[in-house]
């Protein structure tokens, strides 16, 4: 549970308990929401039609939250509900369905780019004793020339800046990272995962510090910085600054297999869990050209938030590649039919020109043109077969070059906003009857179902029920 700090003062476990029955006081409810600053923000810009986007954990507050808004602008503001992904990305998508000017996003973000509507980032403010904090860093590293990089959840953003000046004394080869959201020096030389920071030496000199829980913001930064060694101070747990071990020898035999699933399979499902995130429409059209160089088949999935029952519904799919944010990318697959992999490991398994490495790249932004990961595939004749040995079944498999699609398929942009604010989910078929097949949720169906009075139901247990007296016999 997620701890804040307020202009009150108060004990750990009241605030604890506070969350948890969602009993803040106005005064707490303004400091921790930030109300003045959002209110701020809506009137500089002169806007009208804004969300509010919670996740789950802080959705308890949004009432609240909404009322202390709405008294101060004197004008309505939208909830979003269930978010279309995760929601540590901004759901652009259901404030367009209403067409909002704006959305303000409270708790956890995932710092990828947005690029559709303006977004205020309101940050949870968990707990920290930086007394405490500054004090097991001067034990942990004795020695004052060590270089330390500083990475930190955005939780914990709001006491960077005491906890920098104290330690900018004692290192004076510290390096701390700095937000998307914040106001980027032009001095800062590095950028990773939505963060950018100065260093003066190679990358891999550097012993990495990690405010904040295990999960999966620290294990995508572990990913993209695999030569460096990693501390975690998590202060609802850790008393002190603790050494993260990361059994990186199992992930990356993961990572193989997943590369020889990829290479095995004829068809791909290119599964979009985003609709945010900048350039994914460029990404899925980068997967599109890989498997179509080596004689695969593609088709674009979108089904929201991927769990086993939707996937099961594909089975012609023999490997899913999720696009989405990097802190989503990495989904753990044994659960599912079908294996789940990222756009990282098809470009080891069908770029020819991709080398294997230690670090796994969970921005697929960096992977397209331009960016600092990609690669250009080889250029190859029209007409060619493509062989390889499975590593899998130990059997030759042979695939030929596809013929080129009509131009209308060309490019994903169909999986994008229209201007009437839908979306167009169409599933590109050649051959495997998914464009035939139909699925519905839950119908309301309001006022086509008669009405019927309310009936008694079974009772007992499944093995008898009270009706059932034929089991006597």
């Amino acid at each position: 549970m997620a701890m804040f700090t307020t202009k009150t003062i108060v004990s750990v476990h009241e605030t604890d308990q506070k969350i948890r029955s969602a009993n803040l006081s106005t005064t707490e409810l303004h400091s921790l929401f930030e109300i003045e600053r959002c209110v701020r923000w809506i009137m500089e810009r002169n806007l009208k039609k804004v969300c509010l986007q919670f996740p789950d954990n802080l959705l308890c507050f949004s009432a609240n939250v909404t009322s202390c808004l709405e008294a101060e602008l004197g004008f309505k503001l939208y909830i979003l509900g269930d978010g279309t992904y995760g929601s540590c990305c901004v759901d652009e998508i259901a404030a367009q369905h209403i067409g909002a000017d704006a959305v303000i996003h409270f708790g956890h973000y995932c710092l990828s780019p947005t690029a559709r509507l303006p977004v205020l980032y309101i940050f949870e403010k968990r707990q920290i004793d930086v007394t405490s904090f500054v004090s097991n860093m001067r034990e942990r590293f004795s020695d004052p020339a060590t270089k330390i990089l500083l990475l930190y959840d955005v939780a914990f953003r709001h006491a960077i800046g005491a906890i920098t000046q104290q330690l900018s004394e004692s290192y004076p080869h510290l390096a701390v990272s700095k937000l998307l959201t914040d106001e980027v020096n032009q001095n800062e030389n590095y950028s990773i995962l939505g963060r950018t920071f100065k260093i003066e030496d190679e990358l891999d000199k550097y012993q990495v510090v990690f405010i904040g829980p295990e999960g999966h913001c620290l294990e995508t930064l572990i990913h993209e910085i695999p030569g460096c060694r990693f501390y975690i101070f998590d202060p609802a747990k850790h008393k002190s600054i603790e050494d993260y071990h990361h059994d990186r020898g199992r992930f990356h035999r993961r990572r193989m297999y997943l590369i020889e699933k990829v290479k095995h399979a004829r068809t791909l499902g290119i599964l979009i869990g985003t609709l945010t995130v900048a350039n994914y429409s460029a990404a899925v059209d980068r997967v599109k050209t890989l498997a179509k160089n080596v004689g695969k088949k593609c088709y674009i999935i979108a089904v929201g938030k991927p769990n086993v029952a939707k996937l099961a519904n594909f089975p012609e799919v023999e490997v899913f590649v999720l696009v989405a944010c990097p802190e989503s990318s990495l989904l753990d697959s044994k659960e599912f039919f079908q294996p789940i992999v990222t756009m990282h490991e098809v470009e080891l398994a069908l770029n020819s020109q991709y080398v294997w490495g230690e670090k796994h790249v969970t921005d697929f932004r960096t992977l397209l043109p331009g960016g600092c990961n990609y690669v250009a595939e080889k250029n190859s004749p029209d007409d060619y077969e493509v062989s390889h040995v499975s590593l899998i079944d130990g059997r030759l498999h042979s695939f030929q070059k596809s013929s080129p699609e009509p131009e209308e398929n060309q490019h994903s942009t169909a999986i994008s906003m229209k201007g009437d604010t839908t979306v167009s989910n169409p599933l590109v078929s050649h051959g495997l009857g998914l464009s035939s097949r139909s699925w519905t949720g839950l119908q309301q169906n309001l006022g086509e179902t008669e009405v019927a009075l309310c009936a008694p139901g079974l009772q007992g247990i499944p093995q008898k029920y009270t009706h059932e007296h034929y089991l006597d016999k």
